[in-house]
């Protein structure tokens, strides 16, 4: 059944032949066999991975048993493929039968077909004219108004003028208790709605009655209302009168009141005038004297403050020149000390010969004299100033 070998250096991990694949895939452990047979060989094997040899040959070994996979899955989907392409071909022509058989069966059934689509038309055409007797008088019944009498008596005689006979078939019994239901409804629906009309007639002829008789009422209190009118009008037109000339005398009355009050309120208005005007001048004769006390006040507040301000300048001037007269006093002092030295010291100046004393003296003076000028130019202006 499975030529299988089991060495370490075959090609093959294990032997399958093709013509016993259906074999291995129909059977419950067919697969689990050579599965299980390749463990044995992987178990069997001893790796080395010290040396590249060894190394390839773990390598070979797994290539081998990847080689068996695609072998085994390759050998399943032609299978299955060849499977597929039968199971298609038994489809369609299982959906060709149905078709052919389904239009066969249409074919045998046809005139029961055709005789049960005209009895449906016939049932449904005498229903639909049950129906129309019936409605004949509901649809009146039905409206929101109050119906048409005309169409009413209308319909009556078309529902009397129909007749129940054979064509009605095995309906007729329903169609004529339908008839006679409806013809008794829609008369009893006519007699309603005459005796309704009568009564609204009936009630129109009573409302005018009543209207005509509120309307003599009403002319009769309008007429008693109108001459009511006049009187109090009359009376109105009395009281009116009376009180206007009680108004023309009260404003008489009041007028010689006001008369009075407007000269009494002259004379104090022409007193309080003349008190204003005492007043006034018054104020005017004080607002003078106040304004002239004011002047005086502000003169004699000038004066005193000129007075002070020259006392004052004064004062300053005379402190000024008594400090420029110490100022002069001390520098004169000076002055005489530093000529006095000047000579003091020419005089214990020795000289080797007549010309060098000469021109020495002269200097001398000639330094005297500046010096005296520098110093002295103070005390001159001081006294041109004083």
């Amino acid at each position: 059944m499975i030529n299988q070998t089991i060495e370490s250096g075959a090609t093959e991990l294990v032997a399958v032949q093709k013509a016993n694949i259906l074999e291995i895939y129909a059977s419950n452990d067919g697969l689990a066999h050579i599965i299980d047979k390749a463990r044995t060989v992987v178990s069997q094997f001893e790796p080395d991975i010290s040396t590249a040899t060894s190394r390839k040959k773990i390598a070979s070994l797994a290539r081998r048993v990847a080689t068996l996979k695609t072998t085994l899955d390759g050998y399943g989907k032609e299978l299955v493929s060849e499977w597929k392409t039968k199971s298609k071909l038994v489809d369609d022509n299982r959906r060709n039968m149905r078709i052919a058989l389904d239009a066969l069966k249409e074919e045998a059934r046809q005139p029961l077909t055709d005789w049960e689509n005209a009895e449906i038309e016939r049932v449904t055409t005498i229903k639909r004219r049950i129906e129309r007797i019936t409605n004949a008088a509901e649809q009146y019944r039905i409206l929101d108004g109050n119906p048409d009498l005309e169409k009413m008596k209308g319909t009556q005689n078309l529902l009397e003028n129909c007749v129940i006979d054979d064509s009605f078939g095995e309906f007729a019994t329903e169609a004529a208790s339908a008839h006679t239901s409806s013809l008794t409804q829609l008369i009893k629906m006519i007699q309603n709605e005459e005796e309704r009309l009568i009564n609204e007639a009936e009630l129109r002829r009573l409302k005018a009655a009543e209207e005509e008789r509120q309307k003599i009422e009403e002319a009769k209190k309008r007429k008693a209302y109108e001459k009511e009118l006049v009187k109090n009008a009359k009376a109105k037109a009395e009281a009116e009168k009376k009180a206007a000339i009680q108004r023309e005398q009260e404003a008489i009355k009041q007028a010689k009141e006001q008369e009075r009050l407007a000269i009494i309120a002259k004379e104090e208005a022409k007193v309080a005038a003349e008190k204003a005007e005492i007043r006034r001048l018054a104020d005017l004769e004080q607002a003078e004297k106040d304004k002239k006390e004011a002047v005086e006040r502000a003169r004699i507040e000038q004066i005193n403050k000129l007075k002070a301000e020259r006392l004052k300048e004064e004062a300053a001037r005379k402190a000024k020149q008594e400090e420029s007269r110490h100022d002069v006093l001390v520098l004169s002092k000076e002055t005489i000390s530093m000529l006095l030295q000047v000579e003091s010291n020419f005089d214990q100046h020795e000289f080797d010969t007549d010309e060098e004393q000469e021109a020495y003296e002269v200097g001398i003076m000639i330094g005297k004299a500046e010096l005296a000028r520098e110093l002295l130019t103070p005390i001159l202006n001081y006294r041109k100033k004083a």
